[in-house]
């Protein structure tokens, strides 16, 4: 039977102690980091169109190469050492690298080598990467016979706190560790527990969710005490639509309508990554609409309008109608209709506005797309495309001074290649015939990156640094990878770690096989870094980066609070 777990009032004192630290942010290399670089015209493995810019918003390849850090996992799955403070209860604070275990911490101080073990009983709170636990012994487990004590200390994770309730995750370190979801009203010292419903254990069984089930009542009651507000959380609560694995995405778009009833902004870092600190954004959005369940949000760096991005649900957010990309005189210059993530049409503009061209992708045909064209205009407002059977434009690829040359055959792009000399063309992968062989090619690509780029991620791991890193690759007629180039930067040490395996024997004397080309061939292939670890989820980054901030303290108890901050830490050792 799943248990009520809660703790004292203790104990969130001992968490409202650290409640503002924040890693400082390393604020170089932002000049690379622009939300949206400009990249030139590209075609990646996907067959996916690259028009002029990479947008971290609206990217999304079904096939890639993923990046994990390196491997040392135990049996508890916990591998990685995270660079962060411990908070001892006898008040000393340690800098350092920091690895969980099951029952305990392993230190390692900036300047020894040698690591020491640190027992959870010790601890009062803890920073790790960019997030912030604190640690109690006081958790309790009840079921409806009895109240027991659970034995030592336990972790627990701060998510978020809005309209009079706190949010915060409750860790057991086991081997199937699948966090308890707490949650405190104000003036309470208890913690309630969302109980587990099947479906938290398994995948399959969603489908058989049992609602006469003791979790699945109890989850529902919970659930609908808290979110009764949220009418659009409150009757999927009521249709048994949601459950345990849906708990981020209720506390997020719960706590999206509070910033939308209240006209508060979301801040994100420069990696995507939301942050509750203001002064650590590079990035905020504002929700400018909600209509039944579809939300519009603008995002802005500074004073500039970058995107306006609707979606039907967050935690993953899925897109659900227009997505615009604008450029910086304001102007737009991207737009793409969405329908539950999937592109409808492409539309992009001139930089003054006009119509530049306007194309519709086959939704059900993703990975192998088609793209027709509905126009394509010039410069001058003349639409070049007509309705004969084969038909060749040029588009001008100025961010990377260079002609791209289409091949339509009635209005539907076949072919797409740059002219290197008078008789010798490089061709780029918009072919559906194509994507599939390349998609097989990148999957033996990604078993040589397993297996020969071991890394750790220390400085960008610690920063949150994770997205996508674009690389052009030049494949000669003999198959074989002649050349490479980063087409945007992500972090400098992610970038290394990119480069060395694009530069080393074994991609260098890799070779596409099972095709024969005539020409040399162009194709982008992106590499995605995610972090996992058990406290920091990577799927979809740009939407959370659990933290506390200063709306945590209810109103009554703010200044008295604020008086008690510690100076954040500092990781430059």
């Amino acid at each position: 039977m799943d248990t009520q777990i809660f703790l004292t009032q203790q104990s969130f004192t001992k968490m409202k102690r650290i409640t503002s630290l924040c890693l400082l942010s390393i604020l170089m290399y932002c000049s690379n980091l622009l939300a949206q670089k400009a990249v030139g015209h590209f075609f990646d493995i996907n067959g996916l169109p690259i028009n002029g810019y990479y947008d971290p918003l609206s990217y999304s390849p079904e096939k890639y190469i993923e990046c994990r850090p390196e491997s040392e996992r135990d049996m508890f799955g916990f591998d990685i050492f995270e660079r962060g403070v411990i908070y001892l209860k006898d008040g000393k604070q340690l800098k350092g690298e920091i690895k969980v275990k099951r029952d305990k911490l392993v230190y390692k101080a900036p300047t020894e080598a040698r690591t020491r073990n640190i027992k959870f009983k010790d601890l009062d709170a803890l920073v790790l990467s960019t997030d912030s636990f604190f640690v109690s012994q006081d958790v309790y487990s009840e079921n409806k016979v009895s109240k027991q004590k659970l034995e030592g200390a336990n972790i627990v994770q701060y998510i978020a706190s809005f309209d009079g309730y706190i949010f915060s995750k409750y860790h057991q370190l086991n081997y199937n560790d699948k966090a308890t979801f707490l949650v405190q009203k104000e003036g309470s010292e208890r913690w309630i527990s969302f109980a587990k419903t099947k479906d938290y254990y398994s995948v399959y069984a969603k489908k058989n969710l049992n609602k006469k089930n003791p979790n699945t009542v109890r989850f529902r009651n919970t659930a609908l005490a808290v979110f009764d507000k949220v009418d659009l959380i409150k009757e999927k609560i009521e249709n048994y639509d949601y459950s345990t694995p849906d708990m981020m995405e209720m506390i997020k778009t719960a706590e999206y309508y509070h910033k939308y009833q209240n006209g508060e902004a979301i801040y994100f870092d420069k990696y995507w990554n939301e942050t509750h600190k203001q002064n650590k954004a590079k990035y905020t959005a504002n929700i400018i609409s909600l209509e039944d369940t579809i939300w519009t949000l603008d995002y802005h760096q500074n004073d500039t309008l970058l995107y306006t991005v609707q979606y039907s649900s967050f935690y993953p957010n899925v897109k659900d109608g227009l997505f615009i990309a604008y450029y910086p005189n304001g102007n737009p210059r991207k737009k793409i209709y969405y329908e539950n993530n999937k592109p409808e049409f492409i539309s992009t503009f001139y930089e003054n506005g006009q119509d530049k061209f306007k194309m519709y992708t086959d939704v059900a045909e993703i990975r192998n797309p088609k793209y027709e064209f509905a126009y394509f205009y010039d410069e001058n407002g003349i639409d070049k495309l007509t309705e004969t059977n084969e038909q060749a434009l040029k588009i001008e690829d100025k961010i990377q001074n260079r002609t791209i040359n289409f091949l339509f055959k009635d209005k539907k792009l076949e072919q797409s290649t740059i002219k290197q000399s008078e008789e010798a063309y490089v061709y780029q992968n918009c072919s559906p015939f194509y994507n599939d062989f390349f998609i097989r090619n990148v999957e033996k690509l990604q078993k040589k990156f397993d297996m020969e780029m071991q890394f750790k991620l220390l400085e960008a791991y610690d920063e949150g640094a994770q997205g996508t890193i674009l690389v052009a690759v030049d494949i000669n007629e003999k198959g074989k990878i002649q050349g490479h180039k980063l087409l945007n930067s992500l972090h400098p040490e992610l970038d290394r770690i990119v480069n060395k395996f694009m530069n080393g024997r074994a991609v260098m004397n890799y070779k596409f096989k099972s095709l024969k080309f005539n020409n040399n061939l162009e194709i982008v292939i992106p590499f995605v870094f995610k972090i996992d670890n058990f406290h920091i989820n990577s799927p979809n980054h740009y939407w959370y980066d659990p933290w506390f901030h200063n709306q945590m303290q209810w109103h009554m108890q703010q200044q008295q609070f604020q008086q008690n901050i510690p100076s954040p830490p500092s990781f430059n050792f």
